[in-house]
C-alpha cells in the first residue's frame, strides 16, 4: 500500500528529521539513507520516536517519510523506549533532543504566522 502525507505532516516530520540531524551533527540525508553506522541508527531511531510522540502520524506514515517499513518504525520506537528506561543518560539526551525539536517547530510556526500576516 502506498501512503501519501499531507503537506503539514511532511513539513513536521521533515522538521523533526532536520532538528535531530542537526543535534547529532549529521547530514539530514542520513535520516532516509540505508546507512547502519550505530550513531546514525540511533539518530534515525530517535527521530522516528519523536515523530510518533509529537505528531499524529502512524507508523506507516512515518516509515514512508523515512523510506522504511512500518515495522522498522515500531522497532525503533520500542528500542528508544527501552533505552530510555535502562539508561538515565540516554533519557536526558532524548529529552534534550525533544526540546530542540519542539523549539525548532515553534520557531517555524511563529515565522509562518508572521509571513501570513504580512501577506
Amino acid at each position: 500500500m502506498h501512503y501519501t502525507l499531507s503537506t503539514a505532516q511532511l513539513l513536521t516530520i521533515r522538521k523533526i528529521q532536520e532538528a535531530v540531524a542537526e543535534f547529532y551533527q549529521l547530514p539530514v540525508s542520513l535520516m532516509t539513507d540505508r546507512c547502519r553506522v550505530p550513531n546514525v541508527v540511533v539518530a534515525r531511531h530517535v527521530a522516528m520516536a519523536l515523530c510518533r510522540l509529537l505528531t499524529r502520524c502512524g507508523n506507516m506514515q512515518i516509515g514512508y517519510a523515512f523510506e522504511r517499513d512500518h515495522s522498522t518504525v515500531l522497532f525503533a520506537c520500542n528500542s528508544i523506549r527501552e533505552q530510555r528506561q535502562v539508561y538515565p543518560k540516554f533519557e536526558a539526551e532524548f529529552n534534550r533532543v525533544r526540546q530542540v525539536v519542539v523549539s525548532a517547530i515553534a520557531v517555524e510556526s511563529v515565522e509562518n504566522k508572521r509571513q501570513l500576516a504580512e501577506a
